[in-house]
């Protein structure tokens, strides 16, 4: 029993001494780690990870719009410019800034910048989201060569697809766009022709980059 005691007190005294010593990780081999100037095993991590950083995502989309107030349709386009910080997780809320131009009858034409904000989810190559946005209209008349504007708030759903999905790291993706919008327009702060609170709302297509 002494001889076995003795024995494991002369290898830990002999692998003392053959331990590299150290002042830094470099300085040690084979995964080593320095500690207490001797390089030594590191311990098990058992598989646990640091969180991942959050990653600000920005986005370019061009689409064309459709909107009808009362009986009048107006065609046009928008453009839109949004960012998210992202993270591995499938939530991120998105800030967006859309200028809007379009046609109505006649001619006459109509434009709006809104400022929007929208909780979206990733489900694989999809994303769905809804949110709201304040926004400003400006359109022409047809009796004054002026442009009257109303202040607006509104609500919108949209969906999106990764046609083409360029860095999975990055989440960088080219893709497809539909969008259904409904704005609550203020009668004009530019005219005192006492108009009413009247409802903007369509639908929106188009495509965009993700990077």
């Amino acid at each position: 029993m002494k001889a076995a005691a003795l024995s494991l007190l002369v290898a830990a005294a002999a692998g003392q001494a053959n331990a590299q010593s150290c002042q830094a990780d470099i300085e040690c081999s084979g995964g080593q780690r320095c500690a207490a100037g001797v390089c030594q095993e590191p311990e098990a991590s058992f598989g646990v990870e640091s969180p991942p950083h959050a990653q600000t995502i920005f986005r370019l989309d061009a689409a064309a719009t459709y909107r009808r107030i009362y009986d009048v349709s107006v065609y046009g386009g928008e453009i839109t410019l949004s960012g998210a910080s992202e993270r591995v997780a499938p939530i991120a809320v998105v800030w967006g800034l859309t200028f809007f131009s379009g046609q109505r009858q006649f001619g006459l034409s109509a434009m709006s910048v809104a400022f929007s904000c929208v909780v979206e989810r990733r489900i694989g190559r999809f994303r769905l989201g809804g949110g709201g946005a304040l926004s400003e209209l400006f359109y022409s008349r047809a009796t004054s060569s002026d442009y009257t504007y109303s202040p607006a708030i509104g609500a919108e759903v949209r969906a999106s697809y990764d046609l083409l999905q360029l860095d999975e790291m990055t989440l960088g993706a080219v893709y497809l766009l539909a969008k259904m919008r409904a704005d609550f327009v203020f009668p004009s702060t530019s005219d005192n022709t006492g108009s009413s609170l009247s409802i903007v709302w369509g639908p929106t297509l188009g495509a965009g980059v993700r990077f």
